[in-house]
């Protein structure tokens, strides 16, 4: 798109296409580029692509805050992301906005706390169940469903039998909250036992976050910079040179 907006031939544009899915298939490019852009039209797609470039460098430097202090929790983060559908952001996102696990004496009193039970109410001497009270924080349960999706997909895990099973007796939505709060149950146990989640066949095949990450100086990346202080966060990123 910015080879587009700088009026570049295709004959220019294709070497600087970082997919080589792409390169592969750029003799089918002229099919699909057809229409060439006026003044105005390329001067609102600048404008746009520097808007995401300005947000993507902010949600780097709040990537790199978070890098950074996660260090004080390395051992925490290890145990949620050895769960199937927890990553970086998804662990760190629950340890901050649970606090203190060890303020919960079993998972039962942390899914009330996020609101994950469900509503019981007395009328004429029965109890009415009703949906989730959502009385906990609403960041806790936004993730939690997040993980609770990813850990539905997730091959040759129990999460996913789970889910499968609840999906045929619940349907979609209400099996997701009950494997949420599954979850939580199980992260809960797993922090106050420091344990990792070990099931047999189930492997994750990658971290998204490198605990052990170093970078060589001379191969240093924006968020390496940041993280080691070599700059501060919201001074503009470094240039090149001296």
């Amino acid at each position: 798109m910015n080879c587009i907006v700088a009026r570049k031939s295709l004959k220019e544009l294709i070497p600087g296409i970082p997919t080589n899915r792409i390169r592969k298939r750029a003799q089918e490019l002229p099919e699909h580029i057809t229409v060439q852009l006026d003044d105005t039209q390329a001067f609102l797609i600048g404008k746009a692509l520097h808007t995401m470039d300005d947000i993507q460098k902010t949600i780097d430097e709040i990537d790199a805050i978070l890098y950074e202090r996660a260090d004080a929790y390395i051992e925490d983060l290890k145990i949620l992301m050895s769960v199937p559908g927890v990553k970086f952001i998804a662990a760190i996102t629950i340890l901050a906005e649970i606090g203190n696990y060890k303020d919960f004496g079993d998972g039962d009193q942390l899914a009330c706390y996020a609101g994950l039970t469900p509503d019981v109410n007395n009328s004429a001497e029965k109890n009415i169940i009703g949906k989730i009270t959502k009385h906990g924080p609403k960041g806790l349960r936004w993730i939690l469903n997040q993980v609770a999706h990813g850990a539905s997909k997730t091959n040759k895990s129990r999460l996913k039998k789970v889910y499968l099973r609840l999906l045929r007796r619940k349907g979609k939505p209400k099996a997701i909250t009950a494997l949420s709060r599954k979850i939580l149950s199980i992260i809960h146990h797993l922090l106050v036992n420091r344990e990792m989640w070990e099931e047999e066949g189930f492997k994750k095949k990658r971290l998204d976050f490198d605990f052990d990450r170093k970078s060589s100086p001379l191969q240093l990346t924006w968020l390496d910079l940041v993280v080691n202080n070599v700059v501060l966060v919201g001074k503009g990123k470094p240039g090149g040179g001296g």
